[in-house]
């Protein structure tokens, strides 16, 4: 009987492999922190008589999972990062962090969600495990199955390694973020997508690679003391109080140091030119349009542009690809089809600090242009990662 089984589920694994064709060389992309896709490759997954105990443990799930509904669907409503972003969003204006603090949390966690889907589509193609369903048509996924192999988890990879750096960043919410993950992952089980081992896999993986980030954000140097001084000067900012001022120093993720792309010094205090940039603020004509615009993306200026990006994964279809939906950082090069209207959105964002009367003209076409060249860099870097 037990060699039997053995046979049968070896055929129907082999079937399952050869329906799962998402991204199969994702595990060989490059990374953001880890050095490769194999770093933390898990060992092999359960053999078929274990596998055939779990396949009873996930029918057991679903004969219960009626009160799991609303959980499973709140994790599967997009790609497995998701969520995670979402949640990171919220953590770090609820918690009132300052500018350069709120990107760097926002990036720490994006790059460990990456590198923890290129980490799992490593393991995925080395075993080819198939889902529960694909060796047992009794097992009624409620979700759309994924077209990928069942070990791990992606959905609990995101989840170990969003929650790792997200306990690292809000050390308060540490007993919350490991429910939730536990959560995220109980969820594909009871949806009837993965074996338990799938998640506890994809867990064990995500973690490692949330550790792996946050060992390079402990090394970025945010920590570094701030000793020095901004006194008041006519024409020169200053302040008691200064937010992040060391931000500069941190290191960066692509460029080889903050300098690269410094603008040239501003106008001259005083000067004509200088005068006429302030003239320009202070004569501002305002309208209901332009007011509109200096608070859309006020206080969280992030969020239009991670709720663009939301939209575009969606609209693309990219949720059901977690490997590209969690490199969708460059827009313009993802999705060159909206590059005018990213263009636009840039153009109002760089403006709408100086329709609020926080910078002048000058600034925000500075901004853009520096912002514009580090983008280049960045997707220049992206797209030497193996993915296309």
């Amino acid at each position: 009987m037990r060699k039997h089984i053995s046979c049968v589920l070896g055929a129907l694994m082999m079937a399952g492999t050869l329906m799962a064709q998402v991204e199969p060389n994702a595990g060989n992309w490059g990374n953001w922190v880890i050095s490769s896709g194999s770093t933390f490759r898990l060992p092999a997954p359960p053999d078929s008589e274990i596998t055939a105990t779990e396949l009873g443990w996930v029918k057991d799930c679903i004969s219960q999972r009626d009160q799991a509904l609303a959980s499973i669907h709140y994790w599967d409503a997009g790609s497995p990062g998701y969520r995670w972003m979402q949640l990171a969003q919220q953590s770090v204006v609820n918690a009132g962090l300052p500018t350069p603090l709120q990107t760097r949390a926002l990036a720490l966690v994006a790059a460990a969600i990456s590198d923890a889907m290129v980490a799992a589509w490593d393991s995925k193609y080395t075993y080819n495990r198939a889902h529960p369903s694909e060796l047992d048509p009794a097992v009624a996924p409620v979700v759309a199955m994924p077209k990928n192999p069942s070990y791990p988890s992606e959905h609990a990879a995101a989840a170990g390694a969003a929650a790792a750096v997200l306990e690292y960043l809000f050390p308060d919410q540490t007993t919350k973020l490991a429910a939730m993950a536990e959560e995220a992952a109980a969820s594909r089980v009871i949806a009837g997508v993965a074996f338990p081992s799938d998640v506890f896999g994809g867990l064990d993986l995500g973690q490692n690679v949330g550790w792996a980030v946050i060992a390079f954000a402990q090394s970025d140097g945010s920590g570094q003391p701030f000793t020095g001084s901004y006194p008041p000067a006519p024409g020169v900012w200053s302040s008691n109080t200064p937010v992040a001022p060391l931000a500069g120093s941190w290191k960066p993720w692509v460029l080889t140091s903050a300098q690269v792309f410094r603008p040239g010094r501003p106008p001259l205090f005083g000067s004509d030119q200088a005068n006429q940039q302030y003239a320009a603020v202070m004569n501002l004509n305002r309208n209901n349009a332009i007011n509109h615009l200096a608070w859309f993306w006020q206080p969280g200026f992030f969020q239009p542009w991670l709720q663009q990006v939301d939209l575009e994964v969606f609209q693309n279809h990219l949720d059901s690809n977690p490997p590209r939906a969690a490199s969708a950082a460059i827009m313009s090069a993802l999705f060159p089809d909206d590059a005018q209207l990213f263009t636009s959105m840039a153009g109002d964002a760089g403006t709408s600090t100086f329709d609020a009367g926080i910078h002048t003209q000058l600034d925000g076409s500075d901004g853009l242009k520096l912002g514009t060249q580090v983008a280049q860099k960045v997707a220049a870097r992206a797209s030497a990662d193996g993915a296309n």
